[in-house]
């Protein structure tokens, strides 16, 4: 083998990686990657129940927040998902943060699963997807209703109260649960709490706050409910 043809193998030898390299290059650079698969949700499967608090009378007692954690934290232990359920429109995902009264964890497990845990009657908002369909259905089924869904502060606490307990049944059907008495709604109007009790009297109310005799949400009450 001659000096010319050595230096040509040579030359294939050493630029043949290179080659290789360059063309595997150009073809995955125009070459889709494959998009990441989307968590929609982090729910334990070991999910014990489920626990909604009112905002309005219930958390914002509680100006420091403090107290409203240490409540949430203790359903968490529990394996209780926690969410809001209220009737004030002003509340949305976006602004609960803001708020003093509302607890970093209680937000962030409403965050970290999809604001399947919010819930806002007067915006039409259930198991935090926007349905104000679902809610004017249950005011047409609410009309051809006799008492006591027509007198008074009774009639429109208790047809709030209804409202809640659907929002209630459907967030803890989004979390896989179907058991109602593993389901509560803490709530400082007791028309509301008796509206819950109409939709489905298996579901659980916790009465706590101003209107029940005490300053704050409080987590004896809570807890006491939890580990009946």
């Amino acid at each position: 083998m001659n000096s010319v043809a050595f230096a040509f193998i040579l030359l294939v030898v050493l630029l043949l990686p290179v080659t290789i390299y360059v063309l595997v290059r150009k073809t995955t650079k125009h070459s889709p990657s494959p998009s990441p698969l989307r968590i929609e949700r982090h729910i334990s499967p070991k999910l014990q129940g489920l626990v909604l608090f009112d905002i309005d009378g219930t958390l914002t007692p509680d100006r420091s927040g403090k107290n409203n954690a240490l409540v949430v934290e203790a359903c968490l232990r529990r394996n209780f998902a926690v969410g809001v359920c209220t009737a004030g429109a002003v509340y949305t995902m976006s602004n609960l943060q803001t708020y003093s009264w509302m607890p970093e964890i209680l937000y962030r497990f409403i965050k970290d699963h999809d604001s399947i845990t919010f819930n806002n009657i007067a915006s039409g908002y259930v198991a935090g997807k926007l349905n104000k369909k679902a809610y004017r259905f249950i005011d047409t089924v609410l009309d051809s209703e006799p008492l006591p869904f027509r007198t008074g502060w009774e009639y429109t606490g208790r047809r709030i109260g209804y409202k809640k307990g659907y929002a209630l049944s459907q967030t803890a059907s989004a979390l896989g649960l179907s058991e109602p008495q593993d389901l509560f709604i803490c709530d400082d109007e007791k028309t509301f709490l008796e509206g819950v009790k109409l939709y489905n009297n298996k579901l659980q109310t916790i009465c706590c706050g101003q209107s029940c005799g005490e300053k704050s949400l409080t987590l004896h009450n809570v807890i006491k409910s939890l580990e009946r």
